[in-house]
Formats: structure tokens, sequence, C-alpha cells
């Protein structure tokens, strides 16, 4: 059985003993939305897109009982939010 998250989030009722599927996140982003973060600044010029979509690597989870602490990483680190003029 798969079920995509925003039908969980909308509260219908389920009735499974397993459930099964992909968790992966997503932002838009541009050069220069981070200060001093390289990695970031990287990933923008290689999409060849001012503002590419990133996503984070897929998450495959198979949950027999509640599941949390799940963590969805892109692929950068942590950079502080650049100040907008």
């Amino acid at each position: 059985m798969q079920i995509s998250t925003h039908e969980l989030a909308v509260g219908r009722s389920l009735s499974a003993r397993t459930i099964e599927w992909v968790q992966v996140g997503a932002m838009y982003s541009y050069a220069g939305k981070f200060e001093n973060c390289p990695k970031h600044d990287r990933l923008i010029k290689q999409a060849g897109s001012n503002v590419p979509e990133i996503k984070t690597s897929p998450v495959e989870i198979r949950a027999t009982t509640n599941l949390y602490g799940v963590e969805l990483k892109f692929p950068f680190p942590y950079c502080k939010k650049a100040k907008t003029p």
C-alpha cells in the first residue's frame, strides 16, 4: 500500500498493517539566499536555472507503528539566511 503524506495530513481514515512511502523535501532557491554557503551556490550554478528546485535525498519509509524523528537533509549544510537589502 502506498499513500502520500498529503493524504495522511488531511485526516483520512486509514486501516493498514504497513504503510510504505518515499518522502522527499524540496525548496526553490537562488544564489545569494544564504551567507557564505559555497555548496548551496555551487548547486545553483550546476542546476542551470536562476531559481532551481533543490531536493533532499529520498527517504524510504516502511512503518508498522508511528514513526518520529525522520530527517530530510538538503545536499548542503545549514547556512545563515542572507539579509535582504
